[in-house]
């Protein structure tokens, strides 16, 4: 689990840079269902992508887009969709306000996946790592953490 975080690290530190704006809000219609869990709407792509943080209407800390995913990758599976919610809440939380305490709690939530569920994680983090300026914030975010073997602390 470490190399793969490792990975994900050094994919991102070689991004290019960016620059992002702090709203990210823009009205959207009423949510719909994916795999039972309410999901927002699909947002505008050009909204979306002009900041760092996206689109989230229903401000739960996680991007509409990567809501309607985390819904569709893994919303069959509760265990499954609560530890990829927290992935995703993390890594937003590190990506719009970056600090030592969002980096750690990102960290922990990704020692705290099992085996089975990194794969979902890796391409939950290349999905919401989908510009320039996201990128940016992930490597500036994440540069010099240190990633231990000391595993979950639930």
């Amino acid at each position: 689990m470490k190399k793969i975080l490792l990975g994900i690290l050094a994919l991102v530190a070689l991004a290019g840079c960016g620059g992002g704006g702090k709203d990210g809000k823009v009205a959207q219609a009423a949510p719909e269902n994916i795999n039972s869990i309410a999901v927002p709407p699909q947002p505008d792509a050009t909204a979306n992508a002009a900041t760092v943080a996206g689109v989230d209407s229903d401000s739960n800390g996680v991007r509409d887009d990567i809501d309607r995913k985390l819904a569709t990758d893994f919303g069959s599976n509760t265990a499954a969709y609560t530890t990829a919610l927290n992935h995703a809440k993390t890594l937003q939380a590190a990506l719009v306000a970056p600090g030592a305490t969002q980096v750690a709690a990102h960290i922990a939530a990704v020692a705290c996946a099992d085996q089975a569920m990194l794969d979902g994680l890796k391409a939950m983090t290349l999905a919401t790592l989908d510009t320039d300026a996201r990128k940016s914030a992930y490597a500036e975010a994440f540069a010099g953490a240190s990633i231990s073997s000391g595993g979950c602390a639930k």
